[in-house]
């Protein structure tokens, strides 16, 4: 740039030229007694580019030239994201001694809501203004999701029902709407990110409530969820609801998980309730202190009773519609054995269930794998009692 404020421009070949890391100015050569034009005729250079990692066009730090300044020069760097950044560059050479404003640009959904500076400074609107550049140093933006007043934003969370009881496969569903459009709804589990949940089914409930709300008969959110896969007690599930803006709401259920004592329920198992109480809750009845049972498929037309149990197994057992399903979690060769673990539960009899499946990981017990590092404990507490 020269001193009337035009942009003057050199451009070269892919490869024609290559510059060094923190190398901002090429070599440019002429005779001893010609004057340089940086700091007369150029006040400013810089270099645009195609980063050849991220194919995107990069421009480097402006060069400050000037003739009649001896004194040192400032690096400040400006932090961005995808929630906002600063305009123009984003790195700036400085006069030490120089005031210095930037501009900040919020993204859609978002505001600025505060500045962290190592150089001091404050904060009117979008602007922040530094008095006095001493050294070089780093600004960042605080940007927060804005509400923009009238706009809907709601997620329901409606199955797993908060304080029930779950086990086995299950329904995992609810809805979501916004004013700016739904992006996705993520599923959280005991506060830690789990998946997406797939959005846009039908909802019509849902579209009565939100007439305004363009496309809310679709706001439907539904998954199979397999309780099985959680430890027995109490868990959290939250759906987070995302709009287009980035903001998000979230809806949550807690629940209790249990399990059967073994995984299947055959046709002549029977359930003792001699000793067992009955208590009525409102539409609820509950029953407690029921003996054990096992659960079995040894019916004649159930040829997958003949699975025998691994600690290191190739399936896993799925109840879809109340009808048992094995599935492959591996790929298996032609003709090879297949096998699922039992899941039997870590109880005063688990030492009954000895494995001998052979597998390199193999615990000694047809045991649940949820159920293992107890076992470890129990283990080496047996251990350290018979030192």
């Amino acid at each position: 740039m020269n001193v009337a404020g035009e942009t003057l421009s050199w451009t070269y070949e892919p490869g024609e030229l290559s510059l060094a890391a923190g190398q901002y100015l090429p070599a440019i050569c002429r005779p001893l007694d010609e004057a340089s034009p940086f700091g007369s005729d150029y006040v400013e250079s810089w270099f645009t580019y195609v980063d050849p990692t991220s194919n995107k066009l990069i421009e480097s730090l402006h060069l400050l030239w000037d003739d009649d300044y001896s004194g040192a020069y400032a690096e400040v760097r400006t932090a961005s994201s995808a929630e906002g950044a600063a305009e123009g560059h984003t790195t700036r050479m400085v006069k030490t001694g120089e005031s210095l404003t930037v501009n900040f640009l919020p993204a859609s959904g978002f505001a600025l809501s505060s500045v962290e500076s190592s150089c001091g400074g404050s904060l009117q609107g979008n602007a922040f203004t530094v008095n006095q550049v001493t050294s070089d140093c780093l600004i960042e933006p605080v940007f927060d999701a804005s509400v923009t007043p009238g706009d809907t934003l709601r997620v329901s969370l409606e199955e797993p029902v908060s304080r029930d009881t779950y086990s086995g496969i299950g329904n995992l569903r609810g809805w979501a709407v916004a004013t700016v459009g739904v992006d996705r709804v993520e599923i959280w589990i005991d506060g830690a990110y789990a998946f997406d949940a797939p959005y846009g089914g039908e909802r019509g409930d849902v579209g009565g409530v939100f007439p305004d709300i363009n496309d809310s008969v679709n706001s439907g959110f539904s998954t199979a969820w397999n309780y099985n896969l959680m430890d027995l007690g109490e868990h959290t599930i939250t759906a987070r609801a995302y709009n287009t803006n980035g903001q998000y709401a979230e809806s949550s259920k807690t629940f209790l998980v249990t399990r059967f004592h073994k995984p299947y329920l055959g046709a002549d198992d029977k359930v003792d309730l001699s000793g067992a109480q009955c208590s009525v809750s409102d539409s609820q009845i509950s029953l407690g202190d029921a003996k054990r049972y096992d659960i079995d498929g040894d019916v004649d037309y159930n040829f997958a009773k003949f699975i025998n149990h691994s600690c290191n197994p190739n399936c896993e057992v799925d109840i879809i519609d109340n009808e048992i399903w094995i599935s492959s979690i591996k790929r298996i060769k032609k003709g090879a054995e297949l096998f699922y673990n039992y899941g039997y539960p870590f109880d005063t009899d688990f030492v009954d269930h000895i494995c001998k499946c052979g597998s390199r990981n193999c615990v000694g017990y047809i045991l649940s794998d949820n159920d293992w590092p107890k076992l470890k404990k129990y283990e080496k507490k047996l251990k350290s009692k018979s030192k």
